[in-house]
């Protein structure tokens, strides 16, 4: 009977005072219910942010690195030096959303000399369209390293960052790695992700 009596005195009360025990349910309710509230509201908040960060993913602009051409320094029938090339690279917007360039930075340097992480200080810039469009494709203008008995046995890296921002202001870059051969105008991609990113 005394285990009991907590619930025959809650009995006794709802009967004997019905306006204080509906009171009671009705704050318990709202309590309940503002709970519920802020739980959905901080779900719709996550959700929005999620779809914002989608939409702005989706609709921004991506400048993707499509290759390069080299052509080589030496004349027809010349003797071929190594590395006497000049490259340019080839761009395109695959977003879907203009782009506006900022800088095309780019270094030359030893394969066995580069970092783990790329150092674009003291960087050299490359000239690119202002603007790019959906879907537009540009070129860089063409750049090498001076050809010199110092260089004869070096394996270049050609690695840089482009750099561009969305019409509101947002900015994002590329980065790119080329490994050059020094004696035919072929290249190939330098594989290292801190090198060759998009963000």
């Amino acid at each position: 009977m005394d285990q009991l009596s907590p619930l025959l005195r809650f009995w006794h009360w709802t009967w004997h005072d019905p306006g204080a025990f509906y009171t009671s349910v009705v704050a318990l309710f709202t309590a309940v219910l503002g709970a519920s509230t802020i739980l959905l509201w901080r779900a719709t908040k996550r959700s929005a942010e999620t779809a914002e960060r989608a939409l702005s993913e989706h609709e921004r602009p991506w400048l993707f690195l499509q290759g390069a051409t080299i052509a080589r320094g030496e004349l027809p029938g010349q003797r071929t030096v190594p590395n006497n090339f000049f490259i340019h690279l080839k761009w395109k917007n695959v977003g879907r959303s203009p782009a506006i360039i900022e800088e095309c930075s780019f270094k030359f340097e030893d394969i066995n000399k580069v970092g783990e992480e790329p150092n674009y200080s003291d960087a050299g810039q490359l000239s690119a369209s202002g603007t790019v469009s959906v879907g537009e494709e540009f070129e860089t203008n063409a750049v090498g390293p001076a050809p010199t008995a110092a260089n004869a046995n070096i394996q270049y890296i050609m690695f840089g960052r482009l750099t561009y921002t969305e019409l509101n202001g947002r900015q994002h870059h590329t980065g790119f790695a080329l490994q050059i051969s020094p004696h035919i105008a072929a290249f190939s991609r330098y594989g290292e992700a801190a090198y060759d990113y998009y963000d």
